[in-house]
């Protein structure tokens, strides 16, 4: 059995694409929703993890100072192989392809899309002006980038 991973840009349809693949496989998919359900799972206060999960994003300045910086990374690594310890999953985002990489059973996509098309889905996804639209990719781009 295969893992496949899919990393993606902000309105390349990754989310849709990686349902649509784990379905037809039938396949688990790990995706935000199922490592957020599981990271609250955890006993502790995981609060701030939780949020740098979701977000996709990089702890503030003062949580890279005052919290262990490895929790992000050890929490993420920890239900990746939990989860892939079963075979046949798909994983959406979370760094999968870099924990996995080199993996002889593990196959990593990156989708991607011209920025004008990404654009014109975003604009129209969220009904909101080129302008906008324009500053909300570079950050999504950016954050995915720092991830």
């Amino acid at each position: 059995m295969a893992i496949i991973t899919i990393s993606r840009f902000e309105g390349c349809k990754g989310s849709e694409i990686a349902r649509d693949i784990a379905d037809e496989l039938g396949y688990a998919l790990i995706d935000r929703a199922w490592i957020h359900g599981k990271a609250r799972s955890f006993k502790g206060d995981f609060t701030k993890e939780i949020e740098v999960l979701e977000n996709e994003s990089k702890p503030g300045f003062f949580d890279s100072l005052f919290r262990q910086r490895s929790v992000y990374g050890h929490m993420i690594s920890s239900m990746i192989y939990d989860a892939v310890s079963e075979d046949k999953a798909v994983i959406l985002g979370r760094g999968g392809q870099f924990l996995l990489q080199g993996r002889p059973h593990a196959v990593n996509v990156c989708l991607t899309a011209p920025f004008e098309t990404r654009l014109a889905r975003i604009m129209d996804a969220m009904n909101i002006e080129r302008v906008i639209a324009e500053d909300y990719l570079e950050s999504s781009d950016r954050k995915r980038r720092d991830f």
